[in-house]
């Protein structure tokens, strides 16, 4: 589920972005267009590399920038612990909203790994998201533990990653 437009529009307007990363672009709609739009550029360590916010349950929401160098220390250290490489074949399944979609998005990608998003069909019929893993080859995923206890056991060779987190697990 995305984010009403007024919040959107207010995080934009708060984190001072200069670039947003959508579905559009991220499905290759709008590639040509970006491709355009595209320069190189030089990036300090403690410059900032995206802009995390609250949930905003007790007012406004609260903007944490996170900067690149320690998004790339957490990179490394993701990819060292679990064995992200570039043959990896990690799951998108979190709300890009939420900070758990930070594991999923970007030690992958840092290591040249692939990054492979599921249809909302998919998320939603635990045997079709079982059936996506195993068709895509899925080698690493993020799963809440709430998903994790309802999902059918099967074996697949491909998956030897799962990290357990977003909620607390069940006993």
């Amino acid at each position: 589920a995305s984010l009403p437009q007024q919040r959107q529009d207010f995080i934009i307007s708060e984190s001072k972005c200069l670039f947003v990363v959508t579905d559009a672009i991220l499905s290759g709609e709008k590639e040509k267009e970006e491709k355009q739009r595209r320069s190189k550029v030089t990036i300090a360590g403690n410059c900032t590399a995206y802009v995390i916010f609250t949930s905003g349950s007790t007012g406004m929401p609260k903007g944490t920038p996170i900067s690149h160098g320690s998004l790339m220390t957490f990179c490394h250290n993701a990819c060292h612990v679990t064995g992200i490489d570039s043959h990896s074949r990690m799951l998108q399944y979190a709300n890009k909203g939420f900070d758990a979609s930070i594991y999923e998005l970007f030690p992958v990608l840092t290591v040249r790994g692939t990054l492979v998003f599921p249809t909302e069909e998919d998320k939603h019929d635990l045997s079709r998201l079982m059936d996506f893993i195993e068709q895509e080859r899925i080698s690493e995923a993020v799963i809440p533990p709430s998903l994790m206890s309802v999902l059918p056991y099967r074996v697949i060779p491909t998956l030897k990653t799962i990290v357990l987190g977003g909620e607390t697990t069940p006993k």
